[in-house]
């Protein structure tokens, strides 16, 4: 009767852990695939629900920064960076194809000048460099920064080339490895005991040692995966 008795609590404990995972993971997925950009290392989580320009938002190590997109006629954009309350504007001209491109700072100075290969991830300037804007890496230098990005950085901004999820998918699926086994491990003990000596028939019984670093592991294995989807952010 007592050991039914630890087999249902056992259980109880075992389906509110699963239940409040799941609603913690539904809360987590929410930020998780929360699209937007990269700039200088940070992300821009997109604003929805506004009217207007399409706006970016976020804090860099100078403070709270958005980036505002608006399409002027055709393809022509217009780009706003502010940061901690100062702002810089651009303008992108485009070719009716979106192939040549120029951009224009709000002085009115031709600060780049190329082309946009997009079926190849390329982009070109006149002086014959070609820079694949996959995973770019913006230039930081005593002319460029955060306040002041790099020319290349604003064209890939301006046609929304580096939008992405918040997360890393690689680590959450190892997370979520990780809590299946230790689902499977709480809920069948002998499993992964009986999967590594598939030698033995018939009932198995638990070595001591055994069952002393299973409950280790169920105890280690909750913190690990909250530390894995913490960095998957």
């Amino acid at each position: 009767m007592k050991m039914n008795l630890n087999i249902k609590n056992k259980k109880i404990v075992i389906l509110s852990l699963v239940l409040l995972a799941g609603i913690a993971m539904y809360f987590y997925l929410g930020s998780f695939f929360q699209s937007g950009v990269d700039y200088y290392g940070s992300f821009m989580r997109e604003e929805t629900g506004t009217r207007g320009p399409a706006l970016y938002a976020g804090k860099t190590e100078y403070g709270e920064t958005e980036i505002a997109l608006t399409t002027m006629k055709e393809t022509d954009k217009f780009l706003e960076i502010s940061i901690d309350g100062q702002s810089r504007e651009y303008v992108m001209e485009s070719s009716t194809d979106g192939q040549k491109i120029r951009l224009f700072d709000s002085n009115n100075s031709l600060i780049f000048s190329g082309t946009l290969d997009s079926e190849n991830g390329i982009i070109s300037t006149n002086a014959s460099d070609s820079i694949s804007y996959y995973g770019y890496k913006p230039v930081i230098s005593e002319q460029y920064d955060e306040k002041n990005p790099d020319p290349i950085l604003v064209v890939i901004l301006a046609n929304r080339l580096n939008e992405r999820y918040r997360g890393n998918l690689s680590m959450l699926i190892f997370s979520v490895l990780i809590l299946l086994s230790l689902l499977i491990d709480m809920i069948f003990p002998k499993f992964f005991f009986r999967l590594k000596n598939l030698k033995f028939k018939g009932e198995v019984e638990l070595p001591s040692m055994y069952m002393r670093m299973q409950k280790y592991s169920w105890m280690i294995s909750p913190l690990l995966i909250i530390i894995f989807l913490y960095m998957a952010l």
